[in-house]
């Protein structure tokens, strides 16, 4: 009796205690993971992007119920990330998630943004008793749908009294939210007003064996040249509508934005030929894209004041690398 008490409480209330990871993720499988930040951080980005790069043949949901923009939806597509809206359903969001996790894939990973928004109305989400109750309610969702369920969550942002430095902790009640999570990480990006740039997910909370609070974990959201290139490795020449069909898949676009960088362009007929570039020449390739941009960006500071028949300002910045077509004003 004993022993089907347990199996039936397990199964609705509990958290699974068999964890294990997620690939080379901080997220655990079949159970709760959680991921906090103040608005305006990109954690939801940074966690598709980060899911997006590890997980490209395997499921990914993201529940989108936080009214986010046609951006994000776009960005979970190039990343192979099945993105629904769960904002228009009749529903409450609670039995709304409910009902659609019963429908997904087992196995699958799913990105719930965000937990705010999942929340019954009788929830007091400073209640520490009130929150845990329906944090082990979505652990139990997730142990009976076997799924793996990511958690977006939002900060406060607060001041440290002794440093004077400004950190952020978990909206509500902290440690209502944490009891029923096999992980909990906060997201931090490199630069606030760059969220591109990737950041670095810092775990506050872990059940998963060889993780511990305080490790943290660099993403680098956008894929680089050297990604682009692993792609086209020993391709050789191919022609423009050949480029577009082997990068027309959703998560394949990125390389798109490297195309330049990795080819030059031929005109053989009607037909446009892409030519590998060696490595000197991707170097050369960026130095001068890098080179060109910032002196529109100089000639446009400077358009009222600078003399563009007088080149010894702009060639002091570049040196002889320098090459420019003079005109009059």
């Amino acid at each position: 009796m004993i022993g089907i008490l347990q199996n039936k409480l397990s199964k609705e209330y509990f958290v699974a205690k068999d964890y294990k990871r997620i690939g080379k993720l901080p997220y655990a499988t079949n159970s709760l993971s959680l991921v906090h930040a103040p608005q305006g951080y990109g954690k939801s980005y940074a966690v598709a992007s980060q899911l997006g790069q590890e997980l490209e043949a395997e499921v990914v949901v993201y529940l989108d119920f936080d009214y986010n923009s046609r951006i994000l939806q776009q960005h979970c597509y190039k990343r192979n990330i099945e993105y629904v809206n769960m904002t228009a359903g009749e529903d409450d969001s609670y039995v709304e998630l409910y009902n659609v996790l019963k429908i997904i894939p087992k196995g699958a990973v799913v990105i719930v943004d965000s937990l705010a928004s999942v929340f019954p109305a009788n929830v007091d989400i400073n209640n520490s008793a009130s929150v845990a109750t329906h944090m082990y309610k979505l652990s139990g969702m997730a142990v009976t749908s076997d799924l793996s369920i990511i958690l977006i969550d939002h900060s406060t942002k607060q001041r440290d009294i002794k440093t004077g430095k400004t950190g952020f902790k978990i909206e509500g009640s902290e440690s209502g939210k944490l009891k029923a999570v096999a992980m909990a990480l906060s997201y931090s990006p490199k630069e606030i007003k760059n969220p591109e740039k990737g950041g670095i997910f810092t775990v506050e909370k872990s059940r998963l064996e060889g993780i511990r609070t305080g490790d943290s974990f660099s993403l680098g959201v956008q894929k680089t040249l050297e990604d682009a290139k692993k792609f086209i490795k020993g391709r050789g020449a191919i022609t423009q509508t050949e480029f577009s069909v082997i990068t027309k898949n959703s998560r394949d676009l990125w390389i798109r934005d490297f195309k330049l960088a990795m080819y030059t362009e031929h005109k053989d007929g009607n037909v446009t030929v892409l030519v590998p570039r060696t490595s000197k020449e991707v170097v050369v390739q960026t130095a001068y894209d890098r080179q060109q941009e910032e002196i529109a960006a100089y000639k446009e500071k400077y358009a009222k004041f600078i003399n563009y028949t007088d080149k010894d300002v702009l060639y002091e910045m570049y040196g002889d690398d320098f090459v420019f077509e003079t005109k009059d004003k």
